[in-house]
């Protein structure tokens, strides 16, 4: 918000009353701004203090530089049932729960789950068969050959190093009780 009061009013010389009602009108939204407080989010958290594990919560918030700050809060410092995702305000020394941004961070987590679920599934139809199109130090480029859905195979997070081994171009592998194998093999 530019304070600059003296400045404005003498570029709008013509219209003063209208210059104080607008500078009115900006100065309000801005304090109401202020008012909702500072946006936190929240993530589920432990922590060993000595001996003792300590269980609450970190909140990322952006300060007033905008620079993103965390910080660790017992969770008997916080609102009652609150977890990870939650979005929180800070204001006038108290967190509050903000139910607007909570429902809509949770409900876009809950859809983020479902396309990830939906995602794995087409990577591991029981019983399909994929065409593994491109090998290198990292994995595969695989495709299911009856849906034509692409996908890649991670030496790193998918793959045992024998499957990875015996796993070639060219080559087609099938997904069957919860692992590929060479569909030669079946």
């Amino acid at each position: 918000m530019n304070l600059n009061i003296f400045d404005r009013l003498n570029n709008n010389l013509n219209d003063r009353g209208s210059f104080v009602k607008d500078f009115i009108k900006e100065l309000n939204n801005h304090l109401e701004e202020k008012q909702k407080g500072i946006v936190v989010a929240v993530t589920k958290a432990s922590t060993g203090l000595g001996d003792e594990k300590v269980h609450g919560y970190i909140l990322n918030y952006h300060d007033n530089a905008r620079k993103m700050q965390s910080e660790f809060k017992r969770a008997e410092e916080l609102p009652e049932g609150i977890g990870s995702g939650y979005r929180l305000r800070f204001k006038n020394g108290k967190y509050t729960i903000d139910e607007e941004l909570t429902r809509q961070r949770l409900e876009e987590k809950a859809q983020t789950d479902r396309n990830v679920k939906e995602y794995w599934s087409k990577c591991r139809d029981e019983n399909a068969d994929y065409f593994i199109k491109y090998k290198d130090e990292d994995g595969f480029d695989v495709e299911n050959k009856e849906t034509g859905f692409s996908f890649s195979l991670s030496r790193w997070n998918d793959l045992s190093e024998e499957e990875y081994h015996a796993f070639q171009e060219n080559m087609t592998i099938n997904y069957k009780s919860g692992t590929y194998v060479v569909k030669e093999n079946l």
